[in-house]
């Protein structure tokens, strides 16, 4: 919640700088001399926001997609183990499993 908050924020200030700078006109000079025709600085300012808020998120949704993903892969793995344990009650007599416990450390005394 505090994220969207602070996108909208973001989004409010840049767009309230790129309004007050409409009047402004501004070239661009590129490589080879190759000059733009002028246009507005806010133009710019908006242009360069969209870019870094695209590329920000090309980067961030993929590693989001696999966190679901992998999440929703653990979430069924629980249950389904979760169903065994309930469908099969532990025998009388047998010895309750430990799990993936390493043996104790003889040098530690642990």
């Amino acid at each position: 919640m505090i994220r969207w908050g602070l996108i909208v924020v973001l989004t409010a200030a840049v767009l309230v700088v790129a309004s007050e700078n409409r009047a402004d006109l501004v070239m661009l000079q590129m490589l080879f001399g190759f000059r733009t025709p002028p246009f507005s600085l806010g133009l710019l300012i908006l242009v360069c926001f969209t870019a870094g808020a695209v590329i920000t998120a090309l980067w961030l949704v993929p590693a989001w997609v696999h966190a679901s993903l992998l999440a929703r892969r653990q979430r069924k793995q629980i249950e389904s183990l979760e169903a065994q344990v309930v469908a099969a009650p532990p025998q009388p007599g047998s010895a309750p499993s430990t799990g993936n416990i390493p043996p104790p450390d003889i040098w530690t005394g642990s």
